[in-house]
């Protein structure tokens, strides 16, 4: 198949660096001159990146792809689906995972620009962006999007809009219950100096506000010989004095008692305003289980410490509700935990098997109404500002 003339629809229900993915496909499509369109019917393919967390998310993104179900055009299902529930994807669809989404180029015959060589997304996608590159020249959409776009963007939405630094792929924890390492891989760490240049490119654009994000964001370097403190520490030199705020995200707690001094000292500097844990109990028992060890008592006393730094911090979270062997004494804990650390915001899962993963073998499954109630309790909680 060829890209140039065609046209191209990407859709995705996925997480924020999937989002990513998404923006930088439309770059792939653009830059080797292809037409984006938002109508499936006008669409010569279709890219849909799926989300396989859960079963909840796998059954959306089955429903999602099913409504492309008819029409006449070549459809590829990426994401992490099709390493975690393949079975939810029709066989006459393409399927690459997240991990190997560069054999996208395999798929054309007349590629310009290859994946690797298109420029990482800076930027979450958004369904309207093919209405902001009305381009005569389509061989110059990419640069367009780099260099015209997305300052002009920026310049409009300058106390608002947030730059996205993703710093890696992959990850290097093995958590009982997930299947999404299956999907994204091995940890790669993006080059200290290639983020850092991302970075110095977008506060020239004006941008303030970053989301530093990654598959597993704390692992960052261990495979370049670096680490994630020096990552924090070059993205502060480079910042020249400027008054930026940082949203770290998808951060493991293991990452943040390992690295408290050097997070205490950007919290402290004003640079990290927000940070995204995914504790997923408040049980140590169940942490284990989940191989997530963590001593709790000496996790909160690193939050209380981070937010004598700066009161206003913000600390959000994952809660995986109804593990298996979860006993109304260790919901409690993750009911306290909550209370206790006033997170900003809550996201709650409801447990649900997924194939292949240590968890879906574990005995002492917990009924689904007890999962769903003490889920509603959760987000009762978790709503209460």
């Amino acid at each position: 198949m060829k890209i140039h003339g065609n046209r191209f629809l990407v859709s995705t229900n996925g997480c924020q660096r999937r989002s990513l993915d998404a923006d930088k496909l439309i770059r792939y499509i653009l830059a080797n001159q292809g037409r984006v369109t938002n109508n499936p019917k006008l669409a010569d393919c279709i890219f849909f990146i799926s989300c396989g967390f859960d079963s909840r998310n796998q059954k959306d993104s089955a429903t999602a792809i099913e409504l492309f179900h008819g029409i006449n055009t070549k459809v590829f299902v990426l994401g992490c689906l099709p390493s975690i529930n393949p079975s939810l994807i029709r066989k006459d669809l393409i399927q690459i995972p997240t991990k190997d989404i560069g054999q996208l180029d395999n798929h054309f015959s007349d590629l310009i620009v290859k994946w690797d060589d298109v420029e990482d997304s800076k930027h979450l996608w958004t369904a309207s962006l093919p209405q902001r590159l009305n381009t005569s020249n389509p061989i110059q959409k990419l640069s367009l999007i780099q260099k015209e776009t997305f300052p002009y963007i920026i310049n409009r939405l300058r106390n608002t809009i947030k730059g996205h630094i993703r710093v890696s792929w992959g990850c290097v924890s093995n958590c009982s219950y997930c299947g999404i390492r299956l999907a994204i891989g091995q940890l790669k760490s993006k080059p200290l100096e290639k983020v850092v240049g991302e970075y110095v490119e977008l506060l020239k654009s004006g941008i303030r506000k970053f989301v530093i994000l990654g598959d597993n964001a704390g692992a960052y370097g261990i495979d370049i010989n670096s680490n994630f403190a020096a990552l924090l520490q070059s993205l502060d030199e480079a910042s020249d004095g400027k008054k930026v705020k940082w949203l770290v995200r998808e951060l493991h707690p293991i990452w943040v008692v390992k690295y408290e001094k050097e997070l205490k000292q950007m919290i402290k500097q004003g640079r990290i305003s927000s940070l995204h844990i995914p504790v997923q109990s408040g049980s140590e028992k169940i942490l284990k289980l989940m191989h997530r060890p963590l001593k709790i008592d000496d996790f909160k006393e690193i939050l209380y410490s981070f937010r004598r730094e700066n009161p206003k911090i913000r600390f959000e979270t994952h809660i995986i509700v109804g593990f298996p062997q979860e006993s109304d004494d260790d919901f409690q804990k993750t009911v306290d935990l909550i209370k206790d650390i006033n997170f900003y915001r809550v996201d709650v899962f409801k447990y649900t098997d997924v194939n292949g993963t240590e968890a879906s073998k574990m005995a002492g499954k917990i009924p689904e109404l007890v999962i769903e109630k003490r889920a509603a309790i959760l987000e009762q909680l978790s709503q209460r500002k």
